[in-house]
């Protein structure tokens, strides 16, 4: 098996609490991709508490054939480009360069991000391009018959120190997955999702501080295919808060997402949000 990158770790019950939930925001997303490769994507997202709206176009070329792809993308004021090689040099790697400027401050950012994935192993090494001194982050997983153990650390070059230890082991095997985390050896977590079937999905978190006293925050999760065009999601945690999506396809172009977040603690102090997503993939 080829183990998920360190950041992908967890990635199916992050999926379960993250995805269709919108709280407080109006979204729109409009996606159209043409013949010679390229897509463009428009996305406004307007704050229901501030009233307020900002925007983003991307655009993404492909070349299969040459292990090409190149993002670009604006948004409130600053530029962005992403140029990823995939394949060329060496089998299963992958080099992007990704680049930020803001036009009205001059300010810039760059980084070169390396990744490298065969059986077993799924390593990534990251360097800051604009500075005196980069900041490097490294990680590396391996993984043998759906056990995984993964290690992540940034290093600093102007101080030769290095400021972020993060570990993860668990285990998948694509219809159970089960992780315990440590960042920094101060933030803990463990994550368990379990694919029921075809159309349910269930998810467990939980995390500790051992900085910020000794509660262990819990929550828990599911998701459920009512049917090809729609499903459904339905989460709580141990802050008395329920969160609900719904996500269904009006057409074969267009699919709006609702989601909703009870304080179901304090029903009458107010927290309650809801949330709505319309996308379009023309």
């Amino acid at each position: 098996m080829i183990p998920p990158k360190f950041t992908d770790i967890s990635k199916d019950t992050k999926g379960v609490f993250d995805d269709g939930y919108e709280y407080g925001s109006f979204k729109a997303d409009i996606k159209k991709k043409f013949r010679n490769g390229v897509e463009y994507i428009c996305q406004t997202n307007t704050s229901l508490d501030s009233m307020t709206m900002n925007g983003t176009l991307k655009s993404n070329f492909k070349a299969p054939q040459h292990g090409l792809t190149i993002d670009g993308s604006y948004s409130g004021g600053q530029l962005a480009a992403n140029i990823t090689l995939a394949n060329r040099f060496v089998k299963e790697t992958k080099i992007v360069v990704a680049t930020k400027f803001n036009p009205k401050t001059g300010e810039a950012s760059g980084d070169l991000k390396t990744s490298y994935q065969q059986e077993f192993i799924n390593a990534t090494l990251n360097s800051s391009l604009i500075g005196n001194a980069p900041v490097l982050v490294a990680s590396s997983v391996i993984g043998y018959k759906g056990f995984v153990a993964g290690y992540q650390c940034t290093f600093n070059t102007a101080s030769s120190n290095i400021t972020k230890n993060n570990v993860a082991m668990g285990y998948q095997d694509g219809e159970t997955e089960f992780y315990v985390t440590s960042h920094n050896a101060v933030k803990f977590g463990t994550s368990v999702f379990r694919k029921v079937n075809e159309d349910t999905s269930v998810g467990v978190q939980m995390a500790w501080d051992r900085l910020n006293g000794k509660k262990v925050s819990l929550g828990l999760g599911g998701r459920y295919k009512v049917n090809t065009d729609t499903s459904i999601g339905c989460k709580v945690n141990d802050n008395g808060q329920i969160g609900f999506t719904c996500t269904s396809e009006l057409s074969p172009i267009a699919k709006l997402t609702f989601s909703a977040l009870i304080n179901a603690a304090m029903p009458t102090a107010g927290g309650h949000k809801v949330g709505l997503k319309l996308s379009f993939q023309l």
